[in-house]
């Protein structure tokens, strides 16, 4: 992590630690964490898990919580330690093993069912490199999943911009369903699956339940579902 790219991130990050680790164990957050295992067919035997760019946990706790074993890798300190504390305080740490890295070069060896990332890839550097840690990372026959923010959703630039993020935030423009799929394709993974996820709030959906169904049907419908938030990209390692 010696380049000023990382530099610039991991300060912001562990600047926001604190207000983000409260965030974990809200109704929104259980809702998305539900979605994107079901959405990734998450099978039982699927034990041992790598958060790559866990952050304070928002994801890892609550897949403590679920009975898996976690190991959580992240630029920020800060946000680990974050991670590390709320994982004591509800006696779920003897399940959690956290890692400072950048995963610019491979750090684990085909030690994980599920290897994911949610909003990662936008972050970093040298996307390539990166998703080629994760793959390395995986199981033979198991499963390497990303979400990211989708860049030809137009909300997503004003939000970043007015909330004084871009900054932090500006390389979901990399992000294309192209260029995903390419990183999937190039990493011979088998069974690509590409979700169109969400096209209003969490904290919208669970208020209006109907905007639930809207979100599947809108899902469907042509040009529009291209549309949506996030996107969801998953496959299996040979």
């Amino acid at each position: 992590m010696s380049t000023d790219h990382y530099k610039v991130q991991s300060d912001y990050f562990d600047k926001v630690a604190l207000t983000l680790g409260d965030k974990f164990d809200s109704p929104t957050n259980h809702f998305e964490v539900d979605n994107f295992l079901a959405t990734i067919g998450v099978e039982y035997a699927t034990r041992n898990v790598l958060d790559v760019g866990a952050g304070t946990g928002r994801y890892s706790l609550l897949l403590l919580q679920k009975g898996y074993t976690v190991t959580a890798t992240d630029i920020s300190e800060k946000s680990l330690q974050v991670l590390t504390t709320r994982a004591e305080a509800l006696n779920l740490a003897d399940r959690l093993t956290t890692k400072v890295t950048d995963m610019e070069t491979p750090e684990f060896n085909k030690e994980f069912d599920l290897v994911f990332s949610v909003n990662l890839l936008h972050h970093v550097e040298h996307m390539t490199t990166v998703f080629s840690s994760m793959v390395a990372a995986t199981k033979v026959g198991g499963k390497v999943a990303v979400l990211e923010e989708n860049p030809i959703n137009p909300s997503f630039y004003p939000f970043h911009i007015l909330n004084g993020r871009w900054q932090y935030e500006k390389g979901i423009y990399k992000c294309t369903r192209g260029n995903l799929l390419n990183l999937f394709r190039n990493s011979h993974l088998t069974d690509i699956q590409v979700t169109n996820y969400l096209y209003f709030p969490t904290r919208f959906v669970l208020k209006y339940p109907f905007l639930h169904r809207l979100n599947t049907f809108l899902s469907h419908v042509p040009i529009l579902r291209y549309l949506s938030l996030f996107q969801i990209l998953y496959g299996k390692k040979l």
